[in-house]
């Protein structure tokens, strides 16, 4: 497996490696997985207070649809999703 060259997210070189296979940027202290799950941050937190997890993590809720995982512990606007709902519906594509 490759080593981590730049954060995701703000492209610094400042990494830093937690545990095997977790990241975090010593710019923007975004938390993210590995090169095997680059495009996934460990956590996001949306404006909507929506906390998205890496849809790998056990403790993730996903969506059938779009397969993003969120903690549906976390009280916010829409979620806890309500009749297990997506709180990224608004962004599926409509079929």
């Amino acid at each position: 497996m490759s080593k981590v060259e730049c954060c995701p997210e703000c492209g610094s070189e400042h990494i830093f490696q937690m545990d095997a296979g977790d990241y975090i940027c010593g710019k923007c202290r975004v938390q993210f997985w590995g090169p095997k799950y680059r495009d996934y941050p460990a956590m996001k937190i949306h404006r909507n207070g929506v906390v998205e997890l890496n849809p790998h993590d056990s403790t993730a809720t996903v969506c059938g649809t779009c397969l993003r995982g969120w903690d549906d512990s976390v009280v916010t606007s829409v979620t806890p999703a309500p009749s297990a709902r997506c709180p990224f519906e608004y962004e599926h594509e409509e079929t």
